[in-house]
This record gives structure tokens, C-alpha cells and sequence, in this order.
């Protein structure tokens, strides 16, 4: 067994995730302790190495991978945490999204609290060995759950958990990678209020809003589809916001992710909807055609 995990773990390591499969495969068939920690990691990096473009095999690595979560070591379960949270985003499970999410902000407050006690009680010790920055593992914890929250329309608490990651500098454990994880959140936080500010009908905030898109233009797809929805559930008149992205629009063909996909999709159906309103039944028709080609895709 020690010399199986150890080629997956060096195939695994070197980027060669697809070749270590085998070998964790027969450490998890062959090992007779399923609560060892050579067990449980060897389910977590078969996890990680199965994720793919596929949302059913996706889903079948959640299944296998779910029950041995907790009984990794704390470094390990932040990471399989987040990532089975955010293969639930993909695939729209948002109550096993919320659920992660939740297991993943107490974990990390734990670990915080751990991590800064050790170091300040000590005057050398080794940090915690994670694959992110810790302060990641915190603030998506709170990003996340208000995501789910979002997906679900309940955007008024999805709100109350911006708090959670719009500032994040008190955090004690920042380095230069862990500063600018915290800058991240500062932006994301901004535009996720912008976000459920115009889903729960405050239009207002439209011109402002698209200010912040032109500052911050790795935020332009999630924010065309935000304005999209909003236009086709309040009235909104966006014509001049679909002319004056149109190029944006015409890129959302090149993503591949399913994420982006996804917003795609999206963005679309709600357009059929705002097209409708508008009386302009060839667009809306263009719409519903773009969808199912791209139903096919996704």
C-alpha cells in the first residue's frame, strides 16, 4: 500500500492527475482501514483528479467522496470542502451547496483561531500547509452560501453574508498572496450588493453599477446576466447596456467553463423574456434558438 499511495502521490503532484488514478484506486480497494488517513486522502485526491467537463461523472465523485470529508486532516478537508462546494454551484445543487458552504466557514474560523494562537504563542512554527491562502478558505465560506442564497432567490439573505467577506484585513495570517485574495473579496463583495440590490428591484443603482463593471471588466459576464434578469423581471429598458457590451455578449461564445456556460444559458433565456415585453417577437425567437443550441452544450 505505501508504495501505490506514494506513485499517486508523485504522479498526482507532478500534474498527473489522470495517471495517478489507478493507483489510489487500488489503495481504496486494498486497504483493510477505511478510517486511516492514507484511505481517506487517497479518496480525496481521486476526487480531485475525476473532476471534469462532465456533470454526471461530477456528480458520481461528490457521491464517492462525500462521506470521507470529515475524516481528513483540517488542510485537506478546507480544500474538499470548497471544492465540493463549488462543483454543487455547477451543478445547481444548492442545498448541498449551502451545506458545504456552512461546513466550511466553521471550519475555517477554527482553523483561524488555531493558526493565530499557535503563532502567537510561538516564536517559530510552521504554518498550516494549504493549497489556497487561508483567508480564501474564510471569505468563500461566506461568498458561497450567500451564492447559493442567491440561486434561490432569497436575496435579502444572501445580503447579510457580503459582511462576511467585503473586508477582510483584520484577518491576522496576511502575506502579500493573502492581501491580494483579501482585495479580491472587496471587489466581489461590491458586485454581489450590486447584484441583489437590482434582482430585489432597486434600479437605481443601474448607473452605478455599470461605472463599476467598466472598472472591473473580469466582472462583466456575471454582470450582464444580473442586469439581463433584473430587466426581464422589473421592465428595465437596456438596450443602450446591450449595445454598449455587444462585444462582451458576442464573447460569451468562446467560453468553454461551465460556469460561464452556464450564464450563457442564462443570459438568453431571460433575454426571450425582455424580447417578449418588447413586443419584438423575431429577436425573442433568435433567443429561444440560441437556447437550445446552447442546451445542448451546456
Amino acid at each position: 500500500m505505501d508504495i501505490l499511495f506514494s506513485v499517486g502521490e508523485r504522479l498526482f503532484e507532478a500534474g498527473k492527475r489522470k495517471e495517478s488514478i489507478p493507483f489510489y484506486q487500488l489503495v481504496i480497494e486494498n486497504e483493510k482501514d477505511s478510517h486511516s488517513e492514507r484511505f481517506s486522502l487517497s479518496q480525496y485526491r481521486l476526487f480531485r483528479a475525476t473532476l471534469g467537463a462532465n456533470a454526471e461523472d461530477n456528480w458520481k465523485a461528490v457521491i464517492r467522496f462525500e462521506p470521507y470529508r470529515n475524516r481528513l486532516p483540517e488542510n485537506y478537508q478546507l480544500d474538499g470542502l470548497l471544492q465540493l462546494a463549488n462543483v454543487s454551484f455547477v451543478l445547481q445543487r444548492w442545498s448541498d451547496m449551502e451545506k458545504y458552504a456552512d461546513e466550511l466557514r466553521l471550519l475555517a474560523s477554527k482553523v483561524y483561531e488555531h493558526e493565530w494562537r499557535k503563532r502567537k504563542n510561538a516564536k517559530t512554527c510552521e504554518p498550516l500547509k494549504t493549497e489556497r491562502h487561508l483567508v480564501v478558505y474564510y471569505g468563500q465560506g461566506f461568498l458561497l452560501k450567500g451564492a447559493a442564497l442567491q440561486m434561490q432567490g432569497l436575496y435579502g439573505e444572501a445580503k447579510k453574508y457580503v459582511q462576511g467577506y467585503a473586508d477582510l484585513d483584520w484577518f491576522e495570517l496576511l502575506d502579500d498572496t493573502g492581501r491580494m485574495e483579501v482585495e479580491k473579496f472587496k471587489t466581489w463583495a461590491k458586485a454581489n450588493m450590486y447584484t441583489y440590490d437590482l434582482l430585489m428591484g432597486d434600479t437605481q443603482v443601474l448607473p452605478e453599477y455599470l461605472d463599476f463593471l467598466d472598472k472591473h471588466p473580469a466582472e462583466i459576464p456575471a454582470g450582464l446576466l444580473t442586469i439581463m434578469e433584473a430587466a426581464s423581471k422589473f421592465d428595465l429598458s437596456i438596450d443602450h447596456v446591450l449595445e454598449r457590451y455587444s462585444a462582451e455578449i458576442e464573447r460569451f461564445y468562446e467560453h468553454q467553463d461551465q460556469i460561464n456556460k452556464g450564464r450563457h444559458y442564462n443570459f438568453r433565456y431571460f433575454k426571450i423574456a425582455y424580447e417578449l415585453k418588447r413586443g419584438r417577437m423575431n429577436k425573442a425567437l433568435d433567443e429561444i434558438l440560441c437556447c437550445m443550441d446552447l442546451a445542448d452544450l451546456c
